[in-house]
């Protein structure tokens, strides 16, 4: 890690510069964070800790919210969406200088009384979402699709019940899941799922939730194949092969993540 001398008020201080592991690392936990306050807004706190952890990446020797304020602006200034953007387009983006306050200010209500989560929860996302933008703003020679891809891939396998398989897809919004068959890896769409659990009676529905996703298949429950590219994949080459569907990411033969067209975003 590189230290980096940065002024504050009169006390010289030290930032470090993210390598790009820790960038990665550090977009990841937003993600997560993100992903848990829009399941439940009352997660709030999620974020901040996502943030306070950025902010002691970036300025070790500080300690709370409020004093990570400059790195935090600091790092969110490398994106777009920090101040260029809101600067011409105000109705629809807001300077990240004003999200963190709306943050920071909100936050013993947040935590304490429970008033206003909602907002503040949408505030919070939309401050996590620039810093995201600003971790992995870099130059597109030097960015591989290993980098963006969701890692810990979960998948359908033949054995699963088709009641387990559509459970998934729901809980976590899965519009794909892959599943390797014949030997080959394809992926299980939701409307090929609600295609095969839903166009039929209430007790052959029962029955097709029961089978097994390897019995579906040879029922009729279609699958398509998988996009599949290497890790060290450039972006722009990825996306090229890209369409709806997602493409798997493969280190050798081995299945390290899934990448669609929004984690290219």
């Amino acid at each position: 890690m590189d230290f980096t001398p940065h002024a504050q008020s009169d006390v010289l201080t030290y930032v470090i510069t993210l390598t790009l592991a820790q960038r990665k690392w550090m977009r990841d936990e937003l993600r997560k964070a993100r992903a848990e306050v829009l399941a439940d807004s009352e997660a709030f706190p999620r974020v901040l800790f996502a943030l306070e952890r950025l902010g002691k990446l970036l300025a070790p020797k500080e300690s709370s919210l409020g004093k990570f304020r400059p790195y935090l602006l600091e790092l969110a200034a490398e994106s777009p969406l920090a101040s260029e953007l809101p600067s011409t387009n105000r109705s629809f983006h807001t300077p990240a200088p004003e999200l963190f306050r709306l943050v920071k200010d909100g936050r013993n209500d947040a935590l304490h009384q429970g008033a206003r989560v909602r907002h503040l929860s949408d505030t919070a996302v939309r401050f996590a979402l620039v810093l995201e933008d600003a971790l992995m703003n870099l130059d597109i020679d030097d960015v591989r699709v290993g980098d963006l891809m969701v890692r810990d891939v979960t998948i359908a396998e033949p054995w699963y019940p088709v009641a387990f398989v559509r459970q998934r897809m729901l809980e976590y919004a899965f519009s794909f899941l892959p599943i390797q068959t014949g030997g080959e890896w394809r992926l299980i769409s939701d409307l090929a799922l609600a295609k095969y659990v839903s166009n039929c009676s209430n007790s052959k529905r029962t029955e097709r939730l029961s089978a097994t996703i390897e019995t579906a298949i040879i029922e009729g429950l279609s699958t398509v194949p998988s996009v599949q590219v290497a890790a060290d994949s450039e972006i722009k080459c990825v996306l090229v092969q890209l369409d709806h569907c997602p493409a798997l990411i493969f280190d050798d033969e081995r299945l390290v993540g899934i990448v669609t067209a929004f984690d290219l975003l």
